[in-house]
């Protein structure tokens, strides 16, 4: 949060970004050698899989976004009621075209990560999740 204000290439937003990438890689190894895995590494191999996480985590995304800028323009209107000033027509408008805006982004998000669904193979229905042990059969 403070990378914009203290700068980029400082030392403090450098060292948390290779502490951050020590700690993912330090988990994926743990990951990797413990018997029972919180996220078991082979499930992203699974392009269901990571297809739907990547389709919720954009629609979280925008689903915040936009209530934040809901919050944000509320705020606004409270600011300027407060101090007796009207909002300009325009200043509306742009506005306007912000929330537009973020609506045009969740539909092309959307829109991109679909196909991957639509795609001839399997899905998440057909691939179980937890492997499924085969049926013990009684040979004579």
């Amino acid at each position: 949060m403070r990378a914009p204000a203290v700068g980029w290439g400082t030392a403090e937003v450098i060292g948390a970004l290779v502490a951050g990438a020590v700690l993912v890689a330090a988990f994926a190894g743990w990951e990797r050698r413990t018997r029972h895995p919180m996220l078991p590494l082979e499930y992203l191999r699974r392009r269901g899989f990571i297809t739907a996480n990547a389709v919720a985590l954009l629609q979280h995304t925008s689903l915040i976004g936009s209530l934040f800028m809901i919050a944000q323009r509320r705020v606004q209107q409270r600011q300027l009621e407060l101090s007796g000033r009207r909002r300009r027509p325009s200043a509306r408008a742009g506005q306007t075209g912000r929330v537009r805006g973020l609506w045009v982004a969740a539909a092309i998000a959307l829109l991109a990560t679909v196909p991957a669904f639509l795609a001839p193979r399997k899905s998440l229905i057909q691939t179980p999740l937890v492997p499924v042990p085969e049926p013990v059969r009684n040979t004579p």
